[in-house]
């Protein structure tokens, strides 16, 4: 029994849900930068479900550095090529999606945003946001053009 189609299957599935976890984790991080870095959460306290929503978001956060990390591997492993192309805007737009997963993934470690603490000041958000949403805009067009798949 061959089991390369099965394992490529199940890596192309991990690499597009990491992608579409980072993807909407761009949009998310666009919308708190330019309202404000913490959490919406921390301003509205639940009394019963705090300490669990609290702990969510860092989860998130973790998860978000775990599949930038995984990304990362995949590309790699792809040669350096995403979407069956090394489009120069194309990667600029995944490091940028990469990096700013890592940054969320320490920041959920070590509970300090590094970019957001080198970076401070509201023109540097509104910078980071525009960069996000391009980049998740830019990413999701080659995404869809790629056939739905980010490593071919």
């Amino acid at each position: 029994m061959d089991t390369a189609p099965k394992l490529d299957s199940r890596a192309d599935m991990l690499g597009n849900a990491a992608f579409l976890w980072s993807e909407a984790r761009l949009v998310i991080a666009a919308v708190a930068l330019i309202v404000g870095s913490p959490p919406v959460l921390l301003f509205f306290p639940i009394a019963p479900i705090y300490g669990l929503l609290v702990l969510l978001v860092k989860l998130s956060w973790i998860v978000s550095g775990a599949a930038s990390v995984y990304l990362l591997y995949r590309w790699s492993g792809a040669q350096w090529y995403i979407f069956d192309k090394a489009g120069r805007n194309d990667i600029v737009a995944f490091l940028i999606m990469v990096v700013s997963g890592l940054n969320l993934g320490v920041t959920g470690i070590i509970q300090v945003n590094p970019g957001l603490t080198f970076f401070s000041g509201y023109m540097f958000s509104l910078i980071g946001a525009a960069a996000y949403v391009w980049a998740a805009y830019r990413l999701y067009l080659a995404w869809e053009r790629s056939g739905r798949r980010v490593f071919l």
